[in-house]
């Protein structure tokens, strides 16, 4: 083989290792990239779920006062991934809001666990709250969901168009406890529920907002007002 021919393919040999290499690098690169977006795309994506379910059943309970003459105190929101138990002042379907009680058709979605702030499982509570500049000062039902990741809460403000700058900042004392159960509007109901707490004064970009999140108590939690007071 002629000299030249060695030199010729020891530097295509080189080339070649020299691709590779780059090609790897490229590769573990986007790998990693790659699973930084996915992680934030199902973020996203979970968050626009809930609020969608969140939304559309606040829309079917102001359907079914105005139509069905549902009075407050009167919803069903016991279901698939509900704490509340079944409320025997609900009479007709027309007060069983959730899927998996009756004729409820709004479907509250599954919390995974890498969505939950300690890797539990969670479902979705209905606690009497004060979300300030809200409605009236009185409390308002609303949808609750505690303990969730800090990505998830991120998420959620980002698809309400809320500043999340502050919220490791402006921690808010509110907490979950047994001691709340006056709040938890669950069960057979002959009046409202009493409320407990007020959000909004210490994280202020929940003001105002029918739809947050917010850090409280060393994790995060997402609340919806269903009705304003």
């Amino acid at each position: 083989m002629p000299p030249n021919s060695r030199g010729n393919i020891l530097y295509i040999l080189l080339l070649a290792i020299i691709l590779f290499a780059s090609l790897s690098y490229a590769v573990t690169q986007s790998l990693r990239g790659g699973g930084a977006d996915a992680s934030s795309e199902r973020s996203d994506t979970l968050a626009a779920q809930i609020l969608q379910a969140a939304s559309l059943l606040e829309n079917s309970m102001i359907r079914s006062t105005l139509i069905g003459n549902i009075r407050p105190h009167q919803f069903d929101l016991s279901g698939i991934n509900s704490l509340a138990s079944q409320n025997s002042a609900c009479l007709s379907s027309s007060c069983r809001m959730l899927t998996g009680n009756h004729q409820g058709t709004v479907a509250l979605p599954t919390v995974p666990s890498w969505a939950t702030y300690n890797g539990g499982t969670i479902d979705f509570r209905f606690l009497m709250i004060k979300t300030l500049d809200v409605g009236t000062d009185a409390s308002d039902l609303t949808l609750a969901l505690l303990n969730i990741s800090r990505p998830l809460c991120l998420s959620i403000n980002k698809a309400l168009g809320i500043d999340s700058s502050l919220i490791d900042s402006q921690i808010d004392a509110y907490a979950w406890s047994p001691s709340y159960e006056m709040a938890t509007y669950t069960g057979t109901l002959t009046d409202m529920p009493s409320g407990f707490g007020t959000l909004g004064d210490v994280f202020t970009a929940a003001r105002g907002q029918r739809s947050y999140c917010l850090a409280n108590q060393g994790t995060y939690s997402f609340f919806h007002t269903l009705i304003a007071r």
